[in-house]
């Protein structure tokens, strides 16, 4: 896999060997049972990315619907487009996929594939359990309000169904437009009963802002000082609570984690600097993905002491604040905000 692309000597236009000093690259899964909506939800993570550099890999170009006027270069598996994307072509199988996606790895930040539709995601992302080249970024997996039902009572794809529900570190809830109430009412409870820990979002056509919440920017550094709400990021999406807090004194770490886990169902976005006894910590959370990288030595704010977080979530969060609060953090009011 990747370790073995530094070795390979990759021919053509636009190719480079893989630097053992690179930092690793995100690997994000996108899954769900045929025609629930993965290839629409990849276009509109390409369109709505900023400045993130995707690298994308699909079974098929032509279901992306790219714009010939995007693609800058092609070599029949991989093409590369305007803004900076690239796609990957899964036609010769994974592994083969991967080696030829990295001898591009200077140029993309985010993997993204779009798994198979009767795929177990959890499969996929051992690729990135086990490569060093790689970090292990959501598991994301669409479910149909209209099918989820039917489609798991179904003998034949259950156990399909129930591996894809089980990988996931986020639901979303597709096909709600044309889907009954009763239909979303009952999809909702069918995900929760399978991952409890799991939150669910409703995939709505105007989400504009989507990307920002399912693959944030990778540099953690840069967000280190700034933890305050971005209300930017979901102004233009569903109605988002969030809260901040701060904390001036170590943080507990096993109980901070045990919260962090107990509301992951809650959990749609969580950032911050959490001073714990013995280290400081840069803590990410979407959903059950939950991640903490130790903090770099600071040389602007050397005297800050401070634990710092903010929250996102669709439904109330005040069990998460009080919780919080219990471990000494106290609402947070950046004046810059």
């Amino acid at each position: 896999m990747g370790h073995n692309c530094g070795r390979h000597s990759p021919s053509g236009k636009g190719k480079k060997r893989v630097m053992a000093t690179q930092q690793p690259v995100t690997f994000t899964v996108i899954g769900g049972f045929l025609g629930a909506g993965k290839t629409s939800l990849v276009n509109r993570l390409l369109a709505n990315g900023g400045a993130r550099r995707f690298a994308v890999m699909v079974n098929d170009f032509g279901a992306l619907n790219i714009d010939e006027s995007l693609i800058t270069e092609t070599d029949g598996q991989v093409m590369q487009l305007a803004n900076g994307c690239i796609c990957c072509s899964l036609a010769g199988g994974l592994v083969e996929a991967m080696i030829n996606l990295m001898q591009y790895r200077d140029q993309f930040d985010h993997i993204l594939i779009e798994a198979s539709g009767v795929s177990n995601p959890s499969r996929i992302m051992d690729f990135a359990r086990i490569d060093h080249e790689l970090r292990c970024g959501l598991t994301i997996v669409l479910a149909d309000a209209t099918r989820l039902t039917d489609q798991l009572a179904d003998p034949r794809l259950h156990e399909t169904l129930q591996d894809q529900l089980a990988s996931a570190d986020i639901f979303l809830l597709t096909k709600t437009d044309i889907a009954t109430k009763a239909q979303i009412a009952e999809a909702r409870t069918t995900l929760a009963h399978h991952q409890p820990h799991v939150p669910i979002i409703t995939l709505l056509s105007d989400d504009a802002d989507l990307a920002q919440l399912l693959v944030p920017d990778d540099d953690t550094d840069s967000q280190s000082h700034h933890v305050h709400p971005d209300h930017h990021t979901h102004d233009h999406m569903q109605d988002f609570n969030s809260i901040a807090l701060v904390s001036e004194r170590p943080v507990n770490r096993l109980a901070f984690s045990r919260i962090c886990k107990q509301f992951s169902h809650l959990i749609l976005r969580g950032k911050g600097i959490i001073k714990f006894e013995q280290s400081a910590m840069i803590w990410h959370q979407t959903g059950r993905h939950i991640n903490f990288t130790p903090h770099p030595d600071s040389h602007d704010r050397p005297d800050d002491k401070d634990s710092r977080l903010i929250i996102i979530a669709i439904e109330q969060l005040d069990a998460v604040s009080d919780a919080l609060h219990q471990l000494g953090f106290t609402s947070y009011h950046d004046s810059s905000a």
